[in-house]
């Protein structure tokens, strides 16, 4: 019988020819989340036009897409893919609305389980910036839980030539922000991890007018439950506390705009994949770790597997010329390696294509190829 190297070799599809100017294409006309409309079509049309038989189901909770590909008895595996862009401006020179969390929920919720069998295993992968071809597979927790959440101020505007008579929703912004960087370090504990992070503020738009009201949009990062909620139980006091502290005119407003679960990858399919990625990968020179590092985002690719109870695997892999990574290495300067949603991050298409390619393959044929 054909070992998984074998079966792939004799049937891998010409990447060069087929996949990089699609590749291309995806990337020059990207769609943002819940926008995807064009992308959901294109990629309907080649599932349509390479595989007649796939029954293939469109609009799930949006432009999510499932092709269910039928191969008789055996198990069912599901593999995921997103589809989404990010509002980044690039500077480089398949499910929907991942980036905003919110795609697989919308999915499950608009009925994707009475589209699709339930499957034995939910699979699936993310390009990080690590080197290109290698892979990484990692037991337990793979990715934070994260939360985001919109906080509106309100103060009391007026002309800025008179602060006195006012009640300056910036000021109380800028304090605000401040306070919420001691969360992490006075009320974490060290041993976990936790992020909070206020990366936007919008408040006025003139220099000599101050505006009624401000908004901090924050993103909260947490790797186990207590933590979350002692994160976002703190938030909510201190933003509170500190808007009463400036006199606002009424309490502050959250709204809470993306949520994603925790991405923990099942011990016992884990260990499945990493005797196939290694049969077929190998180890030598880093080519596949079983000691990935965790994720530095979060993901909601989870959220198919608790749905209906069953495992999961994520696994990462790299996209970054090894060579740009050895020099940062080499002149202390980790940093000038664009990382995830960078407007510099672009993966060396060859072999990280490859590569990933390689990896659904070898996962799916993990669980479908008969013994």
């Amino acid at each position: 019988m054909a070992s998984i190297s074998e079966i792939i070799s004799s049937h891998r599809p010409d990447l060069e020819k087929d996949y990089v100017p699609l590749y291309k294409h995806f990337h020059a006309n990207p769609e943002l989340s819940h926008q995807e409309k064009e992308t959901a079509a294109k990629i309907a049309s080649i599932l349509k036009s390479t595989c007649p038989d796939l029954d293939l189901h469109t609009s799930i909770g949006g432009h999510g897409l499932a092709g269910v590909l039928p191969n008789g008895s055996g198990p069912t595996i599901l593999l995921r893919a997103d589809i989404d862009g990010l509002p980044v401006l690039e500077k480089t020179g398949l499910q929907w609305a991942k980036e905003k969390g919110q795609g697989a929920e919308a999915m499950v919720k608009d009925g994707l389980y009475d589209k699709i069998p339930i499957p034995d295993v939910v699979l699936g992968g993310h390009v990080m910036p690590q080197a290109a071809g290698t892979l990484g597979t990692k037991r337990g927790l793979m990715a934070s839980s994260a939360d985001s959440l919109e906080v509106t101020l309100f103060g009391k505007g007026g002309h800025a030539s008179q602060p006195h008579m006012l009640v300056d929703p910036v000021v109380m912004a800028a304090s605000t922000v401040m306070r919420l960087q001691t969360i992490v370090s006075r009320e974490v504990d060290p041993a976990d991890n936790a992020v909070v992070t206020c990366a936007c503020i919008i408040a006025g738009d003139a220099e000599n007018v101050v505006a009624d009201n401000a908004t901090l949009k924050l993103d909260l990062r947490a790797v186990n439950a207590a933590t979350r909620e002692k994160v976002l139980s703190s938030v909510k006091r201190i933003v509170t506390a500190e808007s009463m502290a400036s006199g606002a005119v009424k309490d502050p407003e959250f709204v809470t705009t993306r949520n994603f679960p925790f991405t923990v990858n099942d011990e016992d399919v884990t260990e499945k994949l990493e005797k196939t990625f290694t049969a077929h990968f190998g180890t030598e020179d880093g080519k596949y770790t079983t000691t990935a590092a965790k994720l530095g985002g979060s993901e909601d690719f989870g959220i198919l597997a608790t749905a209906i109870g069953k495992p999961s695997c994520f696994w990462t892999y790299g996209g970054t010329d090894p060579a740009l990574l050895e020099k940062a290495a080499a002149e202390g300067r980790p940093g000038d390696v664009p990382i995830n949603h960078s407007a510099y991050f672009a993966p060396v298409i060859m072999p990280t294509l490859q590569v990933a390619v390689d990896a659904y393959a070898v996962a799916a044929l993990t669980w479908l190829l008969k013994k």
